[in-house]
């Protein structure tokens, strides 16, 4: 077949570099080439609009429910989780689908986009606080009234986003040109992976890990703590928020994981492997990456519905919201549960 030309300025999803160990380049690879670009940016766009669709409605109805509860340093937690995940997913669609499409970027979208990083990030650092609360309290059950105030709940959350906001520290080394050195930049870059998904992820697996283990030791020991009249209340209610807490936990290791793998591999690459890839093997690279991306903003779409399918009275609480009203017996029930969560 007749052999086709590349020029290091040609654009597919990727920017073609000329490598000499490659096959020359025929037509039906090229033909092959455009086909993977077109499925990444389909694949891309279907899973980031999904994660639109159902995460920027889902993150309201959420703030919509928490916002009626008592405010506790649980219910504090989800409420900023839900407005971090609306505004990390509203921030992202002014700018992602820009990206996808390679249009030029102004300053103005390159600060959106790093304005949603900064919210994606908190949202992480918001489920480490969750997943610290939770193990606070089924480890100091009597205990954990003192050791969880309030205020100690609003300093967690301010430390969180100022841990998140050094994004805009890093994006403005970047723009200054401030760091030159490869050596560097591969600090740098693997400092921001730190913060944006290793970290979280790992004290994540952590604090889930500890309550697991309490969840086994203390059952019988809180049979004895909790009054007879509210055990059942009780062990239903620490059934839910740990279940919750699991199901969160699952689903920000499965839809980050990705993420955090290929950014490990490519700055591992760039800094000691130094493979040189052939474009299709480019190509069917950055379908990876793209898909992996919309995957982590699914992160951010998932939790609503991980609280209707987890916890019960969470759920009640939504079916009363859209009906106005619940059948009798089961409301009272609902609203206490959905109120000590």
């Amino acid at each position: 077949m007749e052999e086709g030309s590349l020029n290091e300025t040609d654009w597919f999803c990727f920017y073609f570099k000329p490598n000499p160990n490659c096959s020359p380049l025929r037509k039906s690879t090229l033909y092959r080439i455009e086909r993977i670009c077109s499925a990444s940016q389909a694949y891309s766009y279907g899973l980031f609009s999904a994660a639109l669709v159902f995460g920027l409605p889902g993150s309201i109805f959420a703030l919509i429910l928490v916002g009626r509860l008592p405010l506790k340093p649980s219910t504090l937690y989800i409420r900023l989780l839900a407005a971090s995940d609306f505004v990390a997913l509203f921030s992202a669609s002014l700018t992602y689908y820009k990206i996808v499409n390679n249009g030029d970027m102004t300053h103005s979208d390159d600060f959106l986009k790093w304005f949603g990083r900064i919210f994606q990030c908190f949202s992480h650092w918001l489920l480490v606080l969750i997943c610290l609360e939770r193990f606070v309290a089924i480890r100091y059950p009597l205990h954990k009234a003192r050791l969880y105030t309030m205020q100690t709940t609003y300093l967690t959350c301010i430390a969180a986003l100022f841990i998140s906001s050094v994004h805009f520290i890093l994006i403005a080394l970047d723009k200054t040109k401030a760091i030159e050195s490869d050596k560097y930049k591969f600090y740098v870059i693997m400092f921001f992976l730190s913060i944006y998904i290793f970290v979280p992820m790992l004290l994540i697996i952590l604090f889930t890990t500890l309550a697991t283990v309490e969840v086994r030791r203390s059952r019988g020991r809180r049979q004895t703590i909790v009054a007879s009249g509210s055990s059942s209340l009780a062990s239903k209610l620490e059934a839910e928020i740990t279940r919750i807490m699991f199901l969160t936990a699952l689903s920000f290791v499965l839809l980050t994981l990705p993420m955090l793998l290929y950014h490990l591999f490519d700055r591992i690459d760039s800094y000691w492997l130094h493979i040189e890839l052939c474009p299709v093997d480019l190509a069917v690279t950055t379908l990876v990456f793209y898909i992996c991306a919309s995957l982590s903003y699914l992160n951010h779409a998932v939790n609503f519905y991980i609280y209707i399918l987890g916890a019960p009275g969470f759920r009640q609480q939504f079916l009363i919201l859209l009906c106005g009203k619940a059948r009798e017996g089961t409301n009272t029930e609902a609203t206490d549960v959905s109120q000590r969560s």
